[in-house]
């Protein structure tokens, strides 16, 4: 019971996941948007529809990371930083995976079989199968180099935050 009491301890409070999630969500969005203009020297056909893909599924993944965060690293800064490091890239990863997931199916489920049927199961896997394998693909892609840099920043940021 002593470790389910630290956990629910170290909760963030309402600012800090708010305050993360649009901090975090913005600043993925902001470097998806400037790797794909810098490096490609263009913009996607709907930009802000990827920005917002983006934005929503690290947004969601940092008031998990710091939770997470706030629970392993509380008493060494080094611990800190490699769990937010390590949650927060993991978390921002699987969550715009996830959201990207949501949007690819809900633009093919027009042409999908009846709900809940066997054709209809069969697509929803293998659509969401296939968008998380295009997001790992390219979209990955997308959060390299200033993603990285962003991610550095906010462990560092999360850890002093943690430690102090």
């Amino acid at each position: 019971m002593k470790f389910f009491g630290h956990v629910w301890s170290s909760r963030p409070s309402i600012g800090e996941t708010l305050g993360g999630m649009f901090v975090w969500g913005a600043a993925t969005g902001f470097c998806m948007l400037a790797d794909y203009i810098i490096w490609r020297h263009m913009l996607p056909p709907d930009p802000m529809r990827l920005v917002v893909i983006f934005a929503i599924g690290s947004g969601a993944a940092a008031p998990v990371a710091l939770w997470g965060v706030k629970t392993l690293g509380r008493n060494n800064k080094h611990t800190a930083f490699a769990a937010s490091f390590v949650l927060l890239g993991l978390g921002t990863i699987v969550l715009t995976a996830l959201t990207f997931a949501f949007d690819f199916w809900w633009y093919f489920s027009q042409w999908h079989g009846d709900i809940f049927s066997k054709l209809w199961l069969n697509q929803f896997f293998f659509t969401f199968a296939s968008a998380i394998y295009q997001f790992l693909v390219s979209g990955l892609l997308l959060y390299l180099p200033f993603g990285l840099v962003a991610l550095v920043i906010a462990s560092l940021w999360a850890s002093w935050r943690i430690m102090r």
